[in-house]
């Protein structure tokens, strides 16, 4: 079989040691060429970029699936691990900026008041709007994965459910760890800002939270989600 497509976005371009492919059917398909380096908004470290296929030499024991039914791939097997690990990440990046806040206000004082940031009952408020978010998160994550490991019969809903919950709520606890923060976010040193970009990609990476705002909505009025 021969390949000839192109991505627009392959998470571990270049470093990866083999590439999972969806395509249309194979009726004819050489060289594999990433587009070049990742140069964004966050995500230093995950070297994502196009990448073309240009008549790409690949064995018919590659193939994962049925030709012409990677949907039934990607929904009984990639989406449900997908989902979980973005989520885990949102979580990490929930944990990490809230860490990181509470270390700055307890450490941080007003000098003509001698106060610490968190002597304000409007700052320690913050601080527990972002643990709240980051423990639901961490609950319905953990219950996403009992339900996928028992074969539950809401998996499907929680599978849905956990990457949209858990990335807007990383969204918004960074956003938070930001106004808490206040001028020393900006700087790298404080961690932050690396935090704050990062949390942006959950939500527009496909399945976008918007997209699965519509999944759930129809999973909850039994509509078929393709339909």
């Amino acid at each position: 079989m021969r390949l000839d497509a192109a991505k627009s976005w392959v998470t571990s371009a270049g470093e990866a040691d083999s590439y999972v492919w969806s395509s249309r059917p194979l009726a004819g398909a050489a060289g594999l060429k990433v587009a070049g380096p990742f140069d964004g908004l966050g995500l230093r470290g995950n070297a994502s970029s196009p990448v073309g296929a240009h008549d790409v030499a690949a064995p018919a024991a590659a193939m994962l699936g049925e030709d012409g039914r990677g949907d039934q791939v990607m929904l009984g097997i990639v989406l449900g691990w997908f989902s979980a690990m973005s989520a885990a990440m949102a979580v990490g990046l929930m944990e990490a900026a809230t860490s990181r806040t509470v270390a700055h206000v307890t450490a941080t004082r007003l000098e003509h008041l001698d106060t610490r940031l968190a002597d304000l009952a409007t700052i320690r408020a913050y601080l527990a709007r972002m643990r709240i978010a980051t423990d639901q998160a961490r609950a319905l994550l953990a219950d996403t994965l009992a339900a996928m490991e028992a074969g539950r019969q809401d998996t499907t809903l929680r599978v849905l459910e956990v990457k949209g919950a858990a990335a807007e709520a990383a969204t918004a606890v960074t956003d938070l760890a930001m106004r808490v923060c206040g001028g020393a976010a900006f700087r790298k040193e404080a961690g932050v800002e690396r935090q704050f970009r990062d949390a942006r990609a959950a939500t527009v990476m496909a399945p976008t939270t918007d997209a699965l705002y519509d999944f759930v909505g129809r999973a909850l009025c039994g509509i078929d989600l393709f339909a």
